[in-house]
């Protein structure tokens, strides 16, 4: 705190306070910087890729999930959910992306062959769900 003259000057946290006195009476004025807010927003990249483009009936089927963020680094701890959609059957499976971004999950193949399974994966950073889908045809 510092006192020049009739004018006390308190520093507070990137602000001041400013208080002058007249007799008896202490007058104060908060005076704090302003700055325009901008509003976070997530900004990332969501890939997604099947093992096999063509699988046989009974194959194990993983899907790999790479997320990054908008500086293209890598984002851990990320929760990724897989929904697998063939006709007559939808499943799901789950990871978590590792240090380098990528989670990946897998399921026993149950369509027959000349089948198109769809793959829808999701993953959620900061408040936005990001999509991708990709797909494979029974052999």
């Amino acid at each position: 705190m510092e006192y020049k003259g009739r004018e006390l000057v308190k520093k507070m946290r990137g602000s001041f306070v400013v208080g002058v006195t007249l007799g008896l009476v202490l007058v104060g004025l908060l005076v704090s910087p302003v700055a325009p807010v901008a509003a976070a927003t997530a900004t990332g990249h969501l890939s997604a890729t099947v093992s096999d483009p063509s699988p046989v009936f009974r194959a194990n089927e993983a899907v790999t999930a790479t997320f990054t963020d908008s500086n293209n680094t890598p984002v851990k701890g990320l929760k990724m959910k897989a929904t697998w959609i063939s006709p007559g059957r939808t499943t799901t499976c789950s990871g978590v992306t590792n240090a380098d971004g990528v989670a990946q999950c897998s399921r026993t193949v149950k369509a027959t062959s000349g089948q198109t399974v769809h793959v829808l994966v999701r993953i959620t950073y900061r408040r936005h769900t990001y999509k991708r889908e990709t797909s494979f045809v029974v052999k």
